[in-house]
């Protein structure tokens, strides 16, 4: 039988995060939930490392891409759950707390929440709903697959799933929660909200950033494989 208050680790990949990570890591200070471990695996050449210093339990550097620093974090994780992280995603304060409850019955082995965007103005607003719209799409297609929003799953069941699949430049969450959802339980609670910013929308502009996420979406559904493989980036 599972503790009441069991650990929870936290991993959140970083790469040049100053604008983001103080906020993402002060939304789980904030969490109802205080049995927390938080592991940043990060491949920063900016200050990032000395502002993440006073809020987690464990750094690791090294120039690794996202789906190897999610299993990285995860393997030096303690705790019984994992949740993993964007690093310019905020929780609410409910969020673990509220994802614990699925898991801690063993009806579960992972929980996901819904998005929204920080901004509140017309693009955000758009853009938002534009994304929902695809991570239902992507859900109708593949069965339950979702993209960019955190989720918890206990450490067994990553375990035994093997983990992020590391020639993934990206998508690589979406494909493991496909491959999830044919051996495990996922629970998908819409009350479970996390926020996104808008960072690739104002480097890339909207318009670009909206048309090459919808290309590099539909090359997955249709092949069930990231567009960029051969060009792997350190980070996207």
């Amino acid at each position: 039988m599972r503790r009441k208050n069991p650990l929870v680790s936290v991993i959140i990949p970083t790469k040049n995060e100053v604008n983001y990570i103080t906020d993402t890591l002060l939304s789980l200070k904030k969490q109802h939930h205080k049995n927390l471990e938080t592991i940043v695996v990060d491949s920063s050449d900016d200050d990032t490392v000395s502002i993440v210093r006073g809020f987690t339990d464990k750094i690791i550097r090294k120039k690794v891409n996202i789906p190897q620093a999610k299993n990285l974090g995860a393997k030096y994780a303690e705790g019984e759950f994992l949740v993993f992280l964007d690093a310019d995603t905020t929780l609410l304060p409910s969020w673990i707390n509220r994802s614990l409850e699925y898991l801690l019955n063993g009806k579960y082995d992972a929980v996901i929440g819904n998005v929204s965007t920080r901004k509140k103005d017309f693009q955000a607003f758009l853009v938002g709903g534009i994304y929902r719209s695809f991570l239902k799409l992507t859900g109708l297609i593949n069965n339950f697959s979702m993209g960019g929003v955190p989720f918890m799953i206990t450490k067994k069941f990553f375990k035994k799933s093997g983990g992020f699949r590391e020639d993934f430049a990206s998508c690589e969450d979406i494909e493991f929660l496909k491959r999830l959802k044919k051996h495990g339980k996922i629970k998908l609670d819409k009350k479970i909200l996390s926020l996104i910013s808008m960072r690739r929308f104002e480097k890339n502009g909207y318009i670009r950033e909206i048309l090459e996420g919808g290309r590099g979406g539909i090359y997955f559904l249709s092949r069930n494989k990231p567009l960029h493989v051969d060009n792997y980036p350190i980070f996207r």
